[in-house]
């Protein structure tokens, strides 16, 4: 194996827990981007809030019932995906690391696809006369936030128990309260707050 195909392996969380399509076509370009941005002072966090930018703007996209922008919208979500690589990547390659960096990582999804399924729901509102698709989008909202929620514990929860040094990110839920309780007032804690909620849910999916 070469340094630089070790180094991409280092830029990943887990061999293991990555899906097809990232392997082949979002880890690649994240890492040739994460590597282009070592060093230069742009953190990981940052590139996540550039993320969550990008990723917003795809309803916009997708509210106009145009094929142009609705391609654009499409290469918006792709491109955000690969901010969303870009971030944790980054990360691993400098060791910038950060609980609320984790933290804010997972939201950034949460408010790209509210916001997608805002736009359809006025998109399809403004085609048929009616605001029942309001009802549709928030019940298809929860059903992808509680998919996405239960995927990524499982997947931290499998680096647990495969490897300590993989699974060191894996929080029970009185760990994260414990934290939350200890910290001080401030943006941190109402991050910290969400994620205490965030975990919740997964423990009340996953009972035993």
């Amino acid at each position: 194996m070469s340094d630089l195909d070790k180094e991409y392996e280092a830029s990943l969380k887990s061999i293991e827990t990555e899906n097809k399509i990232d392997r082949i076509f979002y880890r690649p370009i994240g890492f040739r981007i994460a590597r282009m941005l070592k060093g230069t002072g742009i953190t990981p966090n940052m590139v996540t809030v550039v993320s969550i930018f990008v990723g917003a703007a795809v309803g916009f996209f997708f509210y106009h019932d145009d094929l142009i922008y609705n391609i654009c919208g499409i290469l918006l979500l792709v491109f955000a995906n690969i901010l969303d690589c870009v971030d944790g990547q980054l990360a691993r390659l400098t060791g910038i690391k950060s609980a609320i960096g984790r933290i804010l990582d997972g939201f950034a999804g949460d408010i790209w696809f509210t916001c997608i399924y805002v736009a359809f729901a006025l998109r399809l509102s403004h085609d048929y006369g009616t605001d029942w698709f309001f009802a549709l989008a928030v019940l298809s909202g929860l059903s992808h936030l509680v998919q996405a929620n239960i995927t990524d514990y499982y997947k931290t929860l499998h680096l647990y128990f495969i490897s300590k040094d993989k699974g060191a990110e894996f929080q029970s839920l009185e760990q994260v309260r414990a934290r939350h309780k200890e910290m001080k007032y401030g943006i941190n804690k109402f991050f910290y707050f969400l994620y205490r909620g965030y975990t919740l849910l997964q423990v009340k999916a996953t009972p035993s």
